[in-house]
């Protein structure tokens, strides 16, 4: 079976995250949803930029030591070394009055990760459906470095060959395993 992973941050600010600026909602659209990246692209072409602000506990030097940082939007936040392989849009991150620059990667794999019979789910006043406790396909192909899910893709997974070469380029990010279906 095919083992798929979380992405976890190494940073210790117990939850606080990187608040990325995205009014318009160009980056939720062109980044978490899959649609037309030509507003994002066009905005970026007319010498608008992608700005963050660090929450409360981040310090400078946290960002600087870690390769991946959780934000407020379900998009990754890489740092300038991950870029060859996961090419994406530069994103100005401002932590106490320093300014870096890390990575929104164009995660293009939109995949039937989660597995609807094996999940659990709560059900809202509207009658939406959440998942409460995902369960993830165990017979999902891993040919991929990262993936989103089809029907929610808010979930962003990574495969074993993302860990792998995350571990070869000694990046500090962490991975949990996620729950799968036999």
């Amino acid at each position: 079976m095919t083992q798929l992973y979380s992405l976890v941050s190494t940073a210790p600010t117990r939850g606080d995250v990187i608040d990325i600026a995205d009014p318009d909602r160009r980056i939720w659209n062109a980044l978490v949803m899959g649609e037309d990246a030509d507003p994002l692209d066009r905005a970026i072409q007319h010498g608008a930029r992608i700005t963050a602000e660090a929450q409360g506990r981040f310090r400078p030097r946290m960002l600087e030591k870690s390769d991946y940082l959780s934000a407020n939007l379900p998009i990754p936040l890489f740092s300038e070394r991950l870029a060859a392989h996961v090419p994406g849009y530069a994103c100005a991150i401002t932590c106490k009055g320093k300014e870096l620059t890390f990575v929104l990667p164009r995660i293009r794999e939109y995949r039937d990760l989660l597995d609807p019979d094996a999940t659990s789910w709560r059900t809202s006043s509207s009658g939406s459906r959440f998942p409460l406790s995902v369960v993830y396909r165990g017979d999902a192909s891993d040919d991929f470095l990262l993936a989103r899910d089809r029907t929610y893709p808010s979930m962003v997974l990574a495969s074993q060959a993302f860990v792998d070469l995350c571990a070869a380029e000694r990046l500090n990010i962490d991975f949990a395993p996620v729950t799968m279906s036999a």
